[in-house]
């Protein structure tokens, strides 16, 4: 027997799977008899071949900016199936990385054949992304490329906030500066003033917010390979502005001679407060978000058609006093680092001209071990591990003595004064958040601000099924026991809830009881204890509560249900010193689907 070696019989190019580059194979090997064994190892690289020729292209693979598109191309792929798919992720480290989402490659016409292409925005998460094809016979990976920000110290995610002194505003961003301990990471300032075009006074920041994956109290926010590091908050609080004033501005980090700058975008600071004050706000809760690519994490479809419609309607009424209020059930990223990235940016054509107030909901912080679990609450695991600390730190609320961050608080705005309250804490009396509203409620000056808005995240009425169930009712019952007086002695005007992901709205009511007289419902005449409660927590989730049936085989709603509908959408309030006018906007239609206004006159509280 004889030893005959083979040279270069067989070649093939295949894939450096970091760099996408194109390398020649060269096999060398002995056979005993023949070419058999040659063929075979030219069979086995002709599969091979099939692989090394598979690519992955981005154009560009450099993005200038959060938000901008890349476009995915592959081709190459000898047996594509329609399950395959591009998938792409944070990439932390070498090792590590988080997975953002993908896309199908049925998406692209030419898939069949092998190659495609599509295109994804991306936001700025501070880490390259990875792009691959996946393989879904087999989970092979048949080819990546990498993809970069041009700079990761882009400042991103700008939002407004109120504080209680109408003459300030508080103006929030996040970058990869860290700067919480020390000036080594540069020096955050806002640069602002009246004229867009010269932007004279500055304000460093007075806080860098941030939080890491020890800070998670439970899966999968607490997993590795679900977390990116958030980067730091900066908040910096402009005051001395005149009020109801249009001011321009712009957030960066300055660090040497490296400057980034965000575009100039502007604001009108607080009108002031007062009864003779107009003012507008939005109304809603459960928002969440959307993406334009696939994802195996649940969605909000409705989210982005509910803020196209509000940024229309503030696109078009642009110097009018306008707030938001966003009633919990902020981002849905539920231990999911990257939507809360993702939400951020989609919010901030909205909260980066009007201040974007924000109250906690179930799935901000609702985790195993939470210390507040009385034995008739209906909490659970609703955040995902994430124990309320993203909200906490990614936006800045105006903080009253003793509350915990961003929790419960309240503001004035004009001729309104509103409460946000947490659903997620003790509220019962005795507790630091009752304490808090008793004597919040009490103080309110109604010569002042005539008008007082409660809010709170899972709601005190509800028609639904949510309301008929155990541990829910139960729920409701201390909820209501332990709040519906203070806004009965106190006079609150309008309670809005989220929570159910449908609209309602009750008649003028206390303790399930309507009013005496109430017949008009749409010019209803404020009498002092009996407020109209609104379920506003259609904006953007798509889970609902079945309507529960009042009467035998049929779905009615009682008595002091005026109007409901399991439409999304969102409402907005305009308030003068003796009217408020509500309205709720349809997302099919961007039309007003229900309205009421509330008239008060001097004989409000007779009686009370």
């Amino acid at each position: 027997a004889s030893s005959t070696s083979i040279g270069p019989l067989c070649s093939s190019a295949t894939s450096n799977r970091g760099q996408i580059t194109a390398t020649s194979v060269w096999l060398r090997t002995s056979m005993r008899s023949g070419s058999a064994v040659a063929l075979l190892f030219c069979l086995l690289l002709a599969g091979q071949e099939a692989f090394a020729a598979v690519t992955v292209t981005l154009t560009p693979d450099t993005l200038p900016s959060s938000g901008s598109e890349t476009t995915v191309a592959w081709s190459g792929v000898s047996n594509p199936s329609a399950a395959d798919r591009i998938a792409f992720y944070g990439k932390k480290s070498d090792s590590e990385k988080v997975l953002i989402g993908y896309v199908n490659v049925t998406t692209s016409p030419t898939w069949a054949s092998g190659e495609g292409q599509s295109t994804v925005p991306l936001v700025n998460i501070r880490v390259p992304f990875v792009f691959q094809y996946e393989e879904a016979k087999g989970g092979n990976v048949l080819a990546t490329a990498d993809l970069n920000f041009a700079d990761y110290a882009e400042p991103l995610y700008r939002h407004i906030a109120l504080t209680n002194d109408p003459s300030e505003m508080t103006i929030a961003w996040v970058t990869n500066a860290d700067t919480s301990s020390s000036r080594n990471g540069g020096y955050p300032i806002v640069i602002f003033g009246t004229d867009p075009n010269n932007l004279q006074s500055g304000q460093y920041e007075t806080a860098a917010l941030t939080f890491s994956l020890s800070d998670m109290c439970g899966a999968p926010a607490n997993l590795s390979e679900n977390f990116l590091e958030p980067g730091f908050l900066h908040v910096a609080t402009l005051t001395g502005l005149k009020p109801n004033t249009p001011y321009y501005y712009s957030v960066g980090v300055l660090d040497g001679e490296k400057q980034l700058w965000t575009p100039v975008e502007g604001f009108f600071s607080s009108p002031g407060i007062g009864a003779d004050i107009p003012v507008k706000t939005f109304l809603f809760g459960d928002l969440g978000i959307d993406v334009p690519f696939a994802t195996d994490l649940e969605m909000q479809p409705p989210a982005p058609q509910t803020l196209a419609w509000m940024h229309k309607m503030l696109a078009s009424d642009p110097t009018s006093n306008w707030v938001v209020n966003h009633i919990g059930d902020i981002s849905y990223a539920r231990g999911y680092s990257w939507i809360w990235e993702y939400f951020m940016q989609s919010i901030e054509p909205i909260a980066g001209r009007i201040p974007y107030m924000v109250g906690v909901g179930n799935h901000e912080y609702d985790y195993t071990g939470m210390p507040w679990h009385p034995s008739w609450s209906a909490y659970g695991d609703d955040s995902g591990g994430e124990c309320g600390v993203p909200y906490s730190k990614r936006f800045a609320m105006p903080q009253p003595e003793g509350a915990k961050e961003n929790m419960w608080y309240s503001y004035s705005f004009g001729s309104i004064h509103f409460v946000m309250m947490s659903t997620e804490h003790d509220f019962l009396p005795g507790s630091d958040q009752y304490t808090f509203l008793k004597k919040d409620l009490a103080a309110v000056n109604r010569s002042v601000t005539p008008w007082v808005i409660f809010m709170a995240h899972r709601p005190m009425y509800t028609s639904t099924q949510y309301g008929a169930d155990a541990p829910s009712r139960e729920q409701i019952a201390h909820f209501k026991a332990a709040i519906e007086p203070l806004l009965h002695k106190y006079g609150v005007d309008l309670s809005l809830y989220g929570h159910i992901h449908q609209y309602e709205r009750t008649c003028p009511m206390y303790n399930f009881t309507c009013v005496d007289g109430f017949t008009n419902t749409t010019d209803i005449k404020v009498k002092k204890g009996y407020p109209v409660h609104v379920v506003v927590g259609m904006a953007g989730n798509t889970s609902q509560s079945a309507w529960k049936s009042y009467m035998p085989e049929h779905f009615m709603p009682p008595d002091w249900i005026v109007f409901r509908s399991a439409d999304f959408g969102f409402t907005y309030a305009e308030a003068t010193s003796t009217t408020l006018a509500f309205k709720y906007v349809n997302d099919q239609d961007g039309v007003v689907h229900d309205h009421f206004t509330l008239h008060k006159g001097s004989d409000w509280d007779e009686g009370n």
